[in-house]
């Protein structure tokens, strides 16, 4: 009978095994279409055999294991070039709308309109007294505000639609280390008496296949069966059942580690993929990539676990009173020491950045960002700037400022800081010129700056290239006819204010003999913040030889109002008046002061 039960036996072991194969089988057939799928093959193996008078006899069969067909090489291989194409695919996204913006080829090019408005000017200077010569010079100038205001904005629709898909990136980047994360569990725990997972590592294979496209990354099986995956230039994004979310913040994206630290990420960090495509794109069309900053390694938060702000105060931190000292270096490597006091408790951490940024000569933003400290450059392209905290009470620890991975470095202005840099030097030759020349009229009346500020004058554009020592000249023709010129010396500080320039002003023509009071001649004032010449009827005057820049600054007789492509336009006053478009210059020492 013992040996009639081991031949049934072998025979019933052979159908289930058979039925097993059939099953996986079934299971290939059923998931043919699915492209995610590893085939299956059940492997048997011989039982061992039970011991005979005459020797071993066989047992029969049984499945030993049901075999994943998968090649590791391969797949790894496969999801490189999809890092590959992630990174391709939003290149080719990004350019295309580029080259729609900056087609040259078709007559409404930027090179020509450039081309037609130095025409304009030319033929002007030919005839200056001809009304339509005037005319076309606004036109032409018109058809340049509106061609760099159009690809300026063209970029800047391009940027948000970056920070859109960034955002999409990021959560999926987020929702498959989650997903990743939780399979690992789920395989450790099926494998962990001897079984297989195959159709969960199908499953996880397929979601790090997705990964990889988004971003370039590396993975490695643990001895648990579980994947590790790195993010970059080392990030970790998954461990067995834990993962780290990425998160973004307007348009700047960042790995936030266990801490809740959020630490930046550029192409540098995550060179490929479709977050490393939509980065560099971004980093060559947003201008807040032209600008270096350095910025602290730690951020501080409050005990309420709020991150630090501006606003907030030194009696937040617990800190009464103290000295802070800092050094560091501006963007042409100057060295730049200071230091700040804390009077009381009630001081702000805006108060110490506005110390900071007048050590700097206000060539720098300081400012405080999730609780972490920025030093950033108020001038394009690469520099030398640098910054540190050399003491400080122990409460305000914000770290070093050398770490590289919290800092921005620009080797070179990308194509939004060349566009920029464009239209405003431009803007800046053209109206420099035109602050200081004459058209066929004098002012009268009134004639208002265009540009503004809260109070102090390094508030103003082009406050950089202010020569606060110089000079300008303030021409006035009086009611005889008789033209005089007066020298306003401006003399001013660093900190001072619009009021303080309006008296510079004022102050020179009460010296040459004209009221400046209620019943005035001939005056400035500050008005919303701007700059104000008024002149009683029967006087009118005009600029010349400014050797400080203020006229410049304050916006004062301008031929395109804005500093850069986004605001740019023609000065109303000028496509309503033509006349008063500046074509010649007032000349010092030519002037007559006596009558022949």
């Amino acid at each position: 009978m013992a040996g009639l039960t081991s031949a049934l036996n072998i025979a019933k072991n052979a159908l289930l095994n058979f039925q097993l194969a059939t099953s996986v089988i079934s299971h290939n057939v059923a998931n043919v279409n699915n492209p995610s799928f590893s085939r299956q093959r059940a492997i048997e193996t011989t039982y061992p055999p039970s011991p005979s008078p005459v020797g071993a006899i066989g047992s029969g069969s049984k499945v030993e294991k049901i075999l994943r067909y998968f090649d590791i090489f391969l797949e790894r291989n496969i999801n490189l070039k999809k890092t590959d194409l992630g990174l391709f695919s939003a290149s080719e996204s990004a350019l295309n709308i580029l080259e729609s913006l900056f087609n040259e080829t078709q007559d409404s090019g930027l090179s020509k309109i450039l081309r037609e408005f130095w025409n304009a000017w030319q033929n002007l200077a030919n005839y200056p007294e001809n009304l339509s010569a005037r005319t076309q010079v606004v036109e032409s100038g018109k058809l340049i505000a509106e061609a760099l205001k159009a690809k300026f904005q063209g970029m800047k629709d391009l940027e948000t639609q970056i920070g859109l898909k960034l955002k999409e990136i990021v959560d999926n980047i987020n929702r498959l280390s989650s997903q990743i994360a939780e399979l690992n569990l789920q395989i450790i725990a099926r494998e962990s008496g001897g079984r297989t997972a195959n159709d969960l590592r199908d499953q996880r294979d397929r979601l790090v296949g997705e990964l990889s496209q988004l971003a370039n990354i590396q993975y490695f099986e643990s001895k648990e069966g579980a994947y590790n995956i790195i993010l970059g230039k080392g990030y970790n994004l998954v461990n067995l059942g834990t993962y780290w979310k990425l998160g973004i913040s307007g348009l700047e994206v960042y790995w936030i580690d266990s801490q809740g630290a959020k630490v930046p990420l550029t192409s540098r960090e995550v060179a490929s993929g479709e977050l490393g495509g939509w980065l560099k794109m971004l980093e060559q069309l947003s201008d807040s990539y032209n600008y270096e900053y350095v910025s602290s390694t730690k951020g501080i938060y409050l005990p309420s676990g709020r991150a630090l702000s501006e606003s907030d105060t030194f009696g937040d931190l617990g800190i009464q009173s103290g000295t802070i000292n800092f050094t560091g270096k501006d963007h042409f490597g100057k060295d730049i020491s200071g230091s700040f006091n804390i009077i009381s408790g009630n001081t702000t951490l805006r108060e110490f950045l506005n110390e900071i940024e007048k050590a700097f000569s206000f060539t720098v933003k300081a400012y405080i960002k999730d609780g972490r400290l920025y030093v950033e450059d108020a001038f394009r392209g690469q520099g030398k700037l640098e910054f540190s905290i050399t003491s400080a009470p122990s409460a305000l620890d914000f770290g070093t400022f050398d770490d590289p991975a919290y800092q921005r470095r620009v080797e070179e202005l990308n194509l939004a800081g060349k566009l920029k840099l464009l239209g405003e030097e431009l803007v800046k030759a053209v109206n420099e010129l035109h602050t200081q020349g004459v058209g066929l009229e004098f002012f009268s009346k009134e004639l208002e700056g265009a540009y503004s500020a809260t109070k102090f004058i390094k508030e103003l554009p082009y406050f950089l290239d202010l020569n606060r020592e110089g000079f300008f000249y303030l021409w006035v023709r009086q009611d005889q006819g008789e033209i005089r010129p007066i020298r306003v010396e401006l003399n001013l500080s660093e900190d001072a204010t619009l009021d303080d320039l309006a008296n510079v002003i004022n102050q020179a023509l009460d010296q040459a003999g004209f009221n400046t009071g209620p019943n005035y001649d001939l005056r400035a004032i500050i008005r919303g913040g701007r700059l104000v010449f008024q002149a009683r009827e029967g006087i009118s005057f005009a600029f010349s030889n400014d050797t400080s820049g203020i006229l410049l600054s304050t916006g004062i007789n301008l031929f395109f109002h804005g500093t850069d492509p986004a605001d740019l336009s023609v000065n109303p006053l000028l496509v309503q008046r033509p006349e008063f478009i500046s074509s010649g210059k007032m000349d010092v020492s030519a002037l007559i002061s006596q009558k022949p």
